[in-house]
């Protein structure tokens, strides 16, 4: 049987649009929107909420405490205009590693997610 979904008339929250409604999910928040209903990021994607400063040109290995190797990361905020990869070698079960390649410094909150 194919599950219909229906928009609600109504927002949840009126004062607040779709991506803050999603930002407030990743932050551990319960939000029902008609496609999520029940879904929730730390009940459904395992993670960590990680938050660090980037010199310009800096890498840093930043410990996690997931004791396990993070699939992916998701950037929840990111206050300056920087471009950041990742450090594959120092993705283990204890650190993640990032770098900055901008000549700004950048301030990150990241939500790494295991899988």
């Amino acid at each position: 049987m194919k599950r219909k979904y229906t928009i609600p008339r109504k927002a949840e929250n009126p004062n607040k649009g779709i991506l803050e409604l999603v930002a407030d999910m990743l932050n551990g928040k319960k939000v029902t929107l008609p496609i999520f209903d029940g879904f929730s990021l730390d009940k459904h994607l395992k993670g960590e909420i990680l938050e660090f400063i980037l010199a310009p040109n800096e890498s840093k290995v930043i410990p996690h405490g997931l004791r396990a190797i993070p699939l992916y990361r998701i950037i929840l905020r990111q206050t300056g205009n920087a471009v950041i990869t990742d450090e594959d070698a120092e993705w283990t079960d204890k650190t993640v590693g990032f770098k900055n390649n901008s000549a700004v410094s950048v301030e990150l909150t990241i939500k790494l997610l295991l899988g």
